[in-house]
């Protein structure tokens, strides 16, 4: 009976052994994947921030396209004039406006 009690006690031991085992390497795992949870949410910021400085360059390349559009608008949509002989007359552009109006604007200082 005294092998038995022996018997089950060494059994109850070696179990408990075996679960503090998976239960260390259980906790060792969790902070792996904590780690990686870490990394993938820095990962992810970092996206993020990048999408969002493509995303606002984009904007202001469009916006800096619609206003040179706009200048170059202005310069085609001048009014005509009409000489003595009836015939449409268009006055000349300064190659200053017109290389103004074709380069994007100045950055703002």
């Amino acid at each position: 009976m005294t092998r038995i009690l022996l018997a089950a006690l060494a059994v109850a031991l070696l179990l408990s052994g075996v679960q503090t085992f998976r239960a260390d390497r259980l906790k060792a795992a969790l902070v792996i994947a904590n780690a990686e949870l870490k990394q993938l949410r820095e990962y992810r910021d970092t996206a993020k921030a990048d999408a969002q400085t493509q995303a606002d360059q984009c904007l202001s390349r469009v916006n800096e396209a619609r206003q040179s559009a706009r200048r170059i608008e202005t310069i085609i949509e001048r009014p005509t004039h009409v000489d003595p002989q009836g015939c449409a007359v268009r006055e000349l552009v300064p190659a200053d406006e017109l290389r103004e109006a074709l380069q994007p604007a100045a950055p703002p200082a």
